[in-house]
């Protein structure tokens, strides 16, 4: 029986039919399909190895495991659970194999085991677009589990968007969800999009006061308002160009006055982009990027070729020191670096005789 049950649940899961394998998903399935696969069968596998314990299994616990023959139901589908319509919104299971839902009459919470979820008349008449305008309204009354759920939605699709309702959730219900402010900073800054939408401008995000840095505002309404106004307006090649002309003004400077240090380019790019609005994400694959790294490598090379002639130098100076009689007067300008090397090697000469 349960190499039957194993293959049809694997089968399921390569086949795509987890629902967060789909191509209408807002959090970017394919940078995900990997992690989600492993997640999806470790979730199997320990509920078949409860069931396995005794070694049998009774008709109860058997109706209990139903759910897993089905995998999950898609997120968006609105079902019955104990004669409730609850609309699916989770895209994996929890730990204890139950499913995010919400009630479709009132937005509450309900965390659901998918083998008790029936469909119904409902179920093929409701589309996901009916879900959305659903979540929005829970979201204007003050849900913040909506609002969870719609910058998931619009992720990777209008970025913009996505993050405002991710704040929104923030802000309503920080206690629940100020542990994902961190990943929302640095989702917000990055940028990721899928595969066929353009690289937007993040400078609409300006005014979130926490993407600088300050305390969750309470003000979630505002940042709601800013969701449902918000629209992605494209990257422009003036605003990646300012950002390269600024980074090689930096390299520049830096360069000049610290020639054999290394410059802290990914604090540089991450800093300018905010301040542009330039999502770091996929700034490399811009066709203008490539005078940049060029400029970066003859940067480096040069760099090097320093850093070698002054090591080549420093043991020069130290073999001097070394070598030099006891009576010897260093023969550089006092407080130099190489007085300084000089007497440093003046100095492991009496500790090597010492030892």
């Amino acid at each position: 029986m349960f190499a039957a049950l194993d293959a049809e649940i694997f089968r399921s899961i390569r086949a795509g039919r987890h629902p967060r394998h789909a191509a209408n998903v807002g959090a970017v399935a394919s940078r995900l399909a990997v992690d989600l696969k492993r997640d999806a069968m470790r979730i199997v596998e320990r509920r078949l190895q409860a069931l396995r314990k005794d070694g049998s299994i009774s008709a109860s616990r058997k109706a209990e495991a139903g759910w897993i023959v089905n995998l999950l139901p898609d997120y968006g589908q609105v079902l019955i659970h104990q004669g409730e319509s609850v609309c699916v919104l989770g895209n994996s299971l929890n730990d204890a194999g139950l499913i995010w839902c919400a009630n479709w009459r009132t937005g509450a919470r309900v965390d659901a085991l998918p083998g008790r979820l029936t469909r119904s008349d409902e179920t093929d008449r409701i589309g996901t677009a009916q879900v959305v305008d659903r979540c929005v309204a829970w979201a204007k009354a003050g849900n913040a589990e909506a609002a969870w759920w719609l910058g998931w939605w619009y992720a990777g699709d209008q970025h913009v968007k996505s993050v405002w309702f991710n704040l929104t959730a923030v802000r309503c219900d920080p206690v629940k969800h100020g542990w994902a402010l961190d990943r929302i900073i640095c989702d917000a800054k990055f940028g990721c999009m899928r595969e066929d939408r353009a690289r937007p401008s993040i400078q609409a995000l300006h005014v979130a006061v926490e993407l600088h840095g300050s305390k969750i505002s309470k003000d979630w309404q505002g940042a709601l308002n800013q969701a449902l106004q918000a629209k992605d307006s494209p990257l422009t090649g003036t605003q990646v160009q300012t950002l390269i002309d600024q980074l090689i003004v930096l390299e520049t400077e830096h360069f000049a006055s610290e020639p054999l240090g290394c410059a802290p380019r990914e604090r540089w790019k991450r800093e300018i982009a905010w301040d542009l609005g330039v999502p770091t994400c996929g700034l490399e694959l811009h066709p203008a990027w490539s005078a940049y790294a060029a400029f970066c490598e003859r940067q480096d090379h040069e760099r090097s070729l320093l850093q070698e002639a002054d090591r080549v130098r420093y043991c020069e100076v130290h073999t001097l020191g070394y070598e030099s009689p006891d009576d010897a007067e260093c023969p550089f300008p006092d407080g130099s670096r190489d007085a300084l090397v000089w007497h440093d090697g003046r100095l492991y000469r009496h500790e090597s005789f010492e030892s």
